[in-house]
């Protein structure tokens, strides 16, 4: 008696993420790319040096 392979709805998600994965990985190369950045907002406060006015330039 044979058993039937049927194909569940786990197993379809988990072949379908992997294959948008490796999609993905052909098209913008190896590691980690956000899809979608967050608007950083121009009064945000920061605390680095680098992004702070010094007075002797103003």
């Amino acid at each position: 008696m044979k058993k039937k392979n049927r194909i569940t709805l786990a197993d379809y998600l988990r072949a379908n993420r992997m294959a948008s994965r490796e999609l993905e990985q052909e098209v913008r190369g190896a590691g980690f790319h956000a899809m979608h950045k967050v608007h950083k907002s121009a009064k945000q406060y920061v605390r680095k040096l680098k992004h702070k006015k010094r007075l002797d330039e103003e």
